[in-house]
C-alpha cells in the first residue's frame, strides 16, 4: 500500500504546476510537453513550500502542503482538448508497471 500511495504522490505533481499553463510558452508546446512542465513546476513548488515548512519550523502534513498549493489551481486554464496518442497508454502501462516491480529503480540490479 505504501509503494502506491508513493506512486498516487507523483501523480498529484502536474496539478500543483497546472498554473504554469498560462504561459505562452507553455501553451504553444504538444500537451505531453504541458504536463512535463506543469509535474517539474509541481516538484519545485512543492519542495518550496516544504522547505519554507522547515525554516518556519512547521511539521510537514500533507493536507497542510497540499491545502496551500491548491489554490494554484484557480490560476490553471481551460484548453481545448486534443486528440489522444494510444500510444502514451503503452507506455504509461510500462512505467506504472516498472515503478511498482522496482525495476526502474535501481539500474545495476539484474
Amino acid at each position: 500500500m505504501t509503494d502506491v500511495l508513493f506512486f498516487a504522490a507523483f501523480l498529484v505533481l502536474p496539478l500543483f504546476g497546472l498554473w504554469t499553463w498560462r504561459l505562452e510558452v507553455v501553451q504553444r508546446m504538444h500537451f505531453t510537453g504541458r504536463v512535463a512542465v506543469a509535474g517539474a513546476a509541481g516538484a519545485v513548488t512543492t519542495a518550496v513550500v516544504m522547505a519554507v515548512f522547515s525554516l518556519l519550523r512547521v511539521p510537514w502534513w500533507v493536507v497542510l502542503i497540499a491545502g496551500i498549493q491548491l489554490p494554484l489551481l484557480y490560476f490553471a486554464p481551460v484548453r481545448r482538448r486534443e486528440r489522444f496518442n494510444p500510444y502514451i497508454l503503452g507506455f504509461l502501462a510500462l512505467t506504472v508497471y516498472g515503478i511498482l516491480t522496482a525495476r526502474e529503480s535501481a539500474g545495476d540490479s539484474s
